[in-house]
């Protein structure tokens, strides 16, 4: 278990994937992987499903992620491996 009163800078990291849905009905979905680096460690954080993929939609789901992990202070770098719309309003 991570001590994150110690953890002092992450870097936030996503990218959209349309992976095989988990119910039988869609074939595929969305999904945004939402991981964090810091101190030469990995950690998901997420993977929400995202019924729009617009960069409004995935910049809400990175902040709730982020939110979601209180790491509000920490976050010093994003990091993304699409299109600049991807930042939208973070």
């Amino acid at each position: 278990m991570v001590d994150w009163s110690v953890v002092e800078v992450v870097t936030v990291h996503w990218d959209g994937k349309l992976l095989p849905a988990l119910n039988v009905r869609n074939s595929k979905e969305e999904r945004l992987p939402i991981a964090i680096t810091f101190e030469n460690k990995k950690q998901l954080i997420a993977a929400p499903k995202l019924d729009n993929p617009s960069g409004k939609e995935q910049a809400q789901a990175v902040w709730s992620a982020i939110d979601n992990w209180n790491l509000e202070d920490k976050v010093q770098t994003l990091c993304c491996d699409t299109t600049a719309s991807n930042i939208h309003i973070i």
